[in-house]
């Protein structure tokens, strides 16, 4: 399988704009969908081999933006689960990718991150997270083990991503930050530390929401987080689903299994 890996993009010498407002026209009325078009427009720029669309995420609005996809220039590749992930990627890219490469989840997440062009393919678990904001919605994000180790490769990254986001007319913001520990959020959330569980509610509520409890995970993003709430998110099931989750990844080397059919 094909990997690109560098950034080549010359967002000056593409006209990016015509096509960022013939995607936004014709999905004007779902925002939600809107941070995705700028995905689509860095794969179009070859700032990024490939984006990643989770069904999970958006519902009834995914086959919204695989229509308004430019077949002409992307393909749209599915994996075999209830509520399938789409990578889309510009024809010329992967070649060799093919439908049946992510049936039953046979893909790992190394090949995942390196497919959509991340800096820590692979490093589920890692410390430091790195996140990318367009008008405040965040796009893209990962996390890294060893952030020295990729800092000059996302520096460029995130100037090129920057290069794309000015020349639309859009803001463009990054947060690194360095995370708790597996141990430490399981410490946040059985002592119900309201303060750190806000400051760190987009991965903690990410958790929620890949073990199957939206409900939690939506209220901890909103900061909606009362008694009631801290003592749900610790029940003996909870907590189990949560360690059950960690474990599930080990920097890579297992496969891509969180079960679709929780959603």
């Amino acid at each position: 399988m094909v990997v690109f890996s560098s950034i080549s993009a010359t967002p000056s010498n593409i006209d990016l704009q015509n096509f960022y407002k013939s995607i936004l026209s014709k999905i004007k009325d779902k925002p939600e969908l809107h941070k995705e078009i700028f995905n689509l427009c860095l794969v179009y720029v070859d700032a990024r081999s490939a984006m990643l669309l989770e069904t999970a995420n958006y519902w009834e609005l995914t086959p919204h933006f695989i229509e308004v996809v430019p077949k002409d220039i992307f393909r749209c590749v599915s994996d075999g689960f209830r509520y399938p992930r789409y990578f889309i990627f510009k024809k010329d890219k992967f070649t060799d990718m093919k439908d049946r490469n992510f049936i039953n989840g046979s893909i790992s997440n190394n090949i995942i991150g390196n497919i959509i062009g991340f800096n820590c393919p692979g490093d589920m678990k890692g410390l430091w997270s790195i996140t990318y904001y367009i008008n405040n919605e965040p796009f893209y994000a990962e996390k890294c083990n060893d952030y020295d180790t990729i800092k000059e490769k996302q520096q460029e990254q995130s100037s090129c991503f920057r290069q794309v986001a000015e020349n639309l007319g859009l803001e463009f913001k990054e947060v690194i930050k360095k995370n708790l520990s597996n141990a430490e959020i399981i410490s946040a959330i059985e002592s119900s530390n309201k303060n750190i569980i806000i400051e760190h509610k987009n991965i903690i509520g990410s958790i929620y929401y890949d073990i199957g409890l939206d409900d939690i995970g939506e209220l901890i993003f909103n900061e909606n987080i009362d008694d009631v709430l801290l003592e749900t998110m610790k029940t003996k099931h909870n907590i189990k689903l949560v360690n059950e989750h960690f474990e599930s990844f080990s920097g890579g080397s297992k496969k891509y299994n969180i079960n679709y059919n929780q959603f």
